[in-house]
């Protein structure tokens, strides 16, 4: 085996009557969505999204204890010994479900995507994907493109984009603007003159 070959982190998922061990290519954690691990003493950051392989069994177990709010269950990701511990997301202090999708890559190997049923989870904060989600038929606040980056910082600012931590992924987070907050967002840019009514900034 050569120096340069990837060796992705561990991520054990544990339940009170077993343990279960995945290679994880990326996951993401929040703070604001933390839950009892009940193993550990209190609250552990919530697992929003992660990206594992393993064997078949381990991966069709991990996903069981995920579509079951109801399985205590925790999450250890274990970077060459720095482990970072974990819980279930929560939303409103109750236990999030989430989806879960698996694909075959070779015999015995499975790959599983999974993501926590959390309001607002956005996967990916890039600038397209924001502009995407604001553009959407939920808000009805007009934009222009060339807006988003002024209108991501005020919202990070304002705490009503949180970012969320993580492991090998590309910034995910959570989008919890209200439609009518988002227009006084809006409003306040173009008043003070940081959003300008044409596309060229």
């Amino acid at each position: 085996m050569s120096d340069d070959t990837l060796t992705l982190p561990l991520l054990r998922v544990r339940s009170a009557h077993a343990e279960f061990t995945l290679r994880c290519a990326c996951a993401a954690w929040s703070d604001q969505h933390s839950g009892a691990t009940g193993r550990y003493d209190g609250d552990r950051p919530g697992l929003m999204l992660v990206s594992a392989t393993g064997p078949d069994t381990s991966v069709k177990a991990a996903r069981a204890c995920l579509y079951s709010p109801e399985i205590a269950v925790t999450f250890e990701l274990d970077q060459e010994g720095t482990v970072t511990r974990l819980a279930r997301a929560t939303v409103d202090g109750k236990p999030a479900s989430y989806t879960a999708s698996v694909a075959r890559l070779a015999p015995g190997v499975v790959h599983l995507v999974a993501l926590a049923r959390v309001p607002g989870l956005m996967p990916c904060l890039s600038d397209d994907h924001l502009w995407t989600e604001l553009s959407s038929p939920r808000y009805t606040t007009p934009l222009l493109r060339s807006w988003i980056g002024w209108i991501k910082r005020k919202l990070l600012e304002r705490g009503q984009l949180a970012m969320a931590d993580g492991y090998g992924e590309q910034g995910a987070g959570v989008l919890t603007i209200e439609p009518d907050e988002l227009d006084e967002v809006v409003s306040e840019g173009v008043r003070f003159g940081y959003l300008r009514m044409t596309g060229n900034q």
